[in-house]
Parts: structure tokens; sequence; C-alpha cells
């Protein structure tokens, strides 16, 4: 182990210095010098110090979630937004001083990756077995499990820093789905910033039955910004459960590998709308900004402001934004206007917003035929199959399900599939 050659390459870095910055590698760096110490023989006791580094070091591991120390290094290079990652998503490739630094920071970064964990886990066992055995013998064990992880010696497993044109995969990926924080997730919430969804929604457009009208539309639209073509901006409007919100999620996971991102915002959050606009045509990335249950009470003071603010925000759309809403309400302030009292002035009003969008996408409630063939759909998705007999009893169930449950939808088709998958018997049984 060349400890000497590893602390210059990490103290080394000049543009990926927020390497530097994560848990993990404040751990490894922490475990490098307590090596480097006791090669000068300058520490030759501190156990403590040495198992509180190493149990770090596992801990820091594992939060990670990566399987390779050099899977680790890579992710925190993707991570880091600095100033060629950003040049890099807006145009490309770098060139003159730039990418010559990046060159010189991604051959550091490379023997950051290629550097065996595993023997400095073996020195850290070695450095405490005479004074704590017991301490050995669990640092030892980490250390034999980190490998197994790996399934190979770290000197052997694939380094995404080794290969000849990794600076320029690098840049390929960089430019198509960016750094930073976009690196993270394809969906995010907008809360005063960016927050990565760690756990997005993956429906696909595979697991969605019926409407394939309007989510031809949708994807239509959503394929034509891609590609730069003038695209509107779209209101999804329906009743609970029709697939309104399932069907912007499934067409931003659908184009999620062309760089795609979705952006959730809330009603609460609507004044950001600008600032959020704002920071988003910094990026070269396209994203969808979704905000679902869009709906307004006709007392509510804050109407008008929100006209000015989203009408505003749809004016001064950036290229690289698209605006997709769900609603329950059509036009999407809730109450009527009589005859002997309308309000014209509010009614202009809240039909002007509806027209801002340049498409309406109206899904109705299923009939019980087309209830019934997304029912079938979603079974026979599932695995469930059944002779005439059971496919009569299935049918006449879920006719009954929608009854009692959540009126007739394919959320209630999906709830009605999870209820039978999951055994027992029905309420009216």
């Amino acid at each position: 182990m060349n400890i000497a050659t590893i602390k210059a390459a990490l103290d080394g870095l000049t543009l990926f210095t927020a390497v530097k910055e994560q848990p993990l590698m404040q751990a490894f760096a922490d475990l490098l010098s307590i090596v480097s110490e006791r090669d000068n023989e300058k520490d030759h006791d501190n156990r403590r110090r040495i198992a509180g580094a190493w149990a770090r070091f596992i801990h820091e591991f594992i939060d990670n979630g990566q399987s390779t120390w050099a899977g680790a290094v890579y992710r925190f290079a993707r991570l880091d937004d600095n100033t060629f990652t950003r040049f890099v998503e807006r145009f490309g490739k770098a060139e003159g001083l730039l990418e010559t630094a990046a060159e010189t920071d991604f051959g550091r970064l490379a023997e950051i990756a290629d550097f065996d964990v595993c023997t400095l886990g073996f020195s850290m066992a070695d450095m405490t077995r005479k004074e704590a055995p017991q301490a050995a013998s669990r640092i030892e064990a980490e250390t034999r499990a980190l490998w197994s992880m790996e399934g190979r010696t770290v000197k052997d497993a694939q380094n995404p820093f080794a290969a000849p044109a990794t600076l320029a995969a690098f840049e390929r990926d960089v430019h198509r789905g960016g750094a930073g924080i976009l690196a993270t997730s394809t969906v995010f919430h907008w809360e005063a910033g960016l927050v990565p969804v760690v756990s997005p929604n993956t429906v696909g457009l595979s697991d969605l039955f019926g409407y394939e009208e309007q989510r031809g539309a949708v994807l239509a639209n959503t394929q034509r910004f891609l590609e730069g073509k003038p695209a509107y901006n779209i209101l999804l409007y329906g009743g609970r459960g029709v697939g309104k919100s399932a069907t912007v999620k499934a067409v931003c996971n659908e184009y999620a590998d062309r760089g795609l991102r979705l952006v959730e915002l809330d009603k609460d959050n609507l004044k950001q709308l600008p600032l959020l606009m704002e920071k988003l045509s910094r990026k070269r990335a396209r994203f969808v900004i979704f905000i679902d249950n869009l709906c307004f009470d006709i007392a509510d003071e804050s109407f008008d402001e929100f006209r000015n603010i989203f009408e505003g925000g749809m004016d001064k759309r950036p290229d690289n934004t698209i605006i997709y809403a769900a609603t329950n309400q059509h036009p999407f302030v809730m109450g009527c206007f009589a005859e002997d009292s309308c309000d014209c002035d509010a009614e202009q009003k809240q039909l002007s917003l509806s027209d801002r969008f340049g498409v309406t996408i109206v899904f109705t409630a299923p009939d019980q035929a087309l209830f019934l063939r997304i029912v079938v759909a979603i079974a026979q998705k599932r695995g469930l199959f059944f002779d005439e007999a059971g496919g009569r009893k299935f049918r006449e169930n879920a006719l009954l399900w929608e009854k009692w449950f959540n009126e007739r939808s394919p959320r209630s088709a999906v709830q009605y599939v999870d209820w039978v998958m999951g055994g027992g018997d029905f309420p009216w049984e």
C-alpha cells in the first residue's frame, strides 16, 4: 500500500474537491492518516482511535449503498457540482485548461478508486491484534465481508476510471443526465430547492390500462418537448383515481433515460414557481413541473395572487420546462355560479387561467365494460388466471367491489386485484 501516493491524490483534487467532503471519504482519509502515523512509529497503541475510525468507515460504506469502493468514488464524482460538471452539463465537453484539470483529477480519482481497502482493513486488524485481539477479530471479519461484497479483491474489481475513454464517458453521462443533485434521482420535490425523491413511484406505461388515447396525447406532447419542438402545458382533468397522476409519472419514467426529470410542486409552494423556473433554466436537462390536485375554493383570497404568478410563469416558461397539472374540478375553482348571482369577473378569471394550458385532457370515469377490462388486464399482468366459472365470479366480485369501495376507477381496480391476490373472503360473503 502506497499510503503517501493515495493521500497526495486525495489532497491534490482541484476540481472535484467536494469528493473529499463526503463522509465516507473523510473516514477513508482518517484511516490513511492512522496507517501513516503507524508506519512512522508515531502511534503504537491508540487502539480506540483505530477501532473508531474503522467503524466509521464501515458505517459510511454501508450507508452509501454502493457494492464496491470504486463505484462509491465514481458516484461521488457524479454528485460533485463544480465548474467542470456545470460546463459539461450545458455544452457537452470542456476544453483547454478546464479539460486538462479534469483529466488530471480523473487520474487522481483512478488511483483512489483502485486502492485496496480490504488490505487496509487487514492492516487495521494487525495494528490492534496485540493490544485488543477481539477488536482485531471484528475488523478482520468485517473486512472479509467487504471482500465478499465486491466478489473479488478491490485490485481486480472494475474501476470505472480505468477505461481509456473514461472522461469522455463521464462527460456524456453528465451532459445527458446532469451532475450534482440531478445525478441523485429522476424525481424531485421543490421545497425552496430541489429535494430528490429517494423512492419514487416506478409506475410504467405497461402498468396502466385503459385511457390509451389520453396517455398517448401526454406521451406525444412529452416526446415533442424532448425533441425541442413546440409543446404545450397540459391540464389533466378527471375524478379521483382515474390515473391522471399515474399517467404523468409513467410518461416521465419512460423518458428518464433521455434526461427528463420530474419536479413535483405542491400547491402551498406555488408562489415559488418563478424561482423554480429560474433555477431550472440554468440546467440543460428538461423538466416536467407537475402540480397535483390543483384546486382553489372560490373564496380563496390567494386565487388572484396565484393566477398572476401562474400565468406569469407560463408566459416566461424556459424552453427546458413544461407544466403538467392535474385537477378534479374544471375549471379548478370550486363552487358554482348561479345565473342570478353570476360573478362574471371571477368566472372569466378562472376560465382565463384554465385556458392558459394549451391542452386539456379529460379522464372520465370508466363505464362498466372498461372497468372490467382494466381489472382483467391487471390480474393477467399479475399472473392471475381463471377458468370460465372462476373468471365469471372474478368479474362479478369486481362489480361488487366498486359499489362497496371508492366507486369505479382504475385505482379501485388495482385495490380489488390486490385484495384477490392477498386471499381471504370478501366483506359481502
